[in-house]
């Protein structure tokens, strides 16, 4: 009998606070505001670390852009236009700049046994960006020619 006067108060505790509206667990407003800065808290790292990697990519592509220009340029050095001690400048088409610079080469004092070859240093610079952040790529190389 005892048993049976404890189950029903604890039924009836049970149905007086379902009425109540004590019955059902929610979360509060302090809750869901903490939950929501979590998540946009771990959602701007992410943007962060997404955005850094984009941004990689692209100075990486215009270094890439850069040396294919640059490689190009000293290629043609000597063919395109002859080997000419002194210093040339001018631009691509899509912005880049580029300067050559050709000098004698300077092999030590060291004669030759062909003495009708010259050896020249040839350097081609290519610059790009604003005057806030210019970026540089420069590739150098010997060439032959004839006296």
């Amino acid at each position: 009998m005892i048993k049976r006067a404890n189950s029903r108060r604890a039924k009836s505790r049970r149905a007086k606070s379902r009425r109540a509206g004590g019955g059902e667990r929610g979360f509060t407003l302090l809750e869901v505001i903490v939950a929501f800065t979590i998540v946009a808290l771990a959602l701007s790292a992410v943007f962060q670390i997404f955005s850094s990697g984009l941004r990689s990519a692209v100075v990486t592509e215009t270094y890439n852009i850069a040396t294919l220009l640059a490689e190009s340029k000293l290629t043609g050095m000597g063919i395109e236009e002859p080997l000419a001690v002194g210093d040339r400048s001018g631009s691509f088409e899509n912005g880049y700049r580029w300067l050559t610079s050709v000098r004698p080469y300077d092999n030590g004092g060291e004669t030759s046994a062909l003495e009708a070859i010259s050896a020249f240093e040839v350097t081609v610079t290519v610059t790009w960006g604003g005057s806030m952040r210019e970026r540089t790529v420069s590739l150098s190389t010997l060439r032959l020619a004839a006296r």
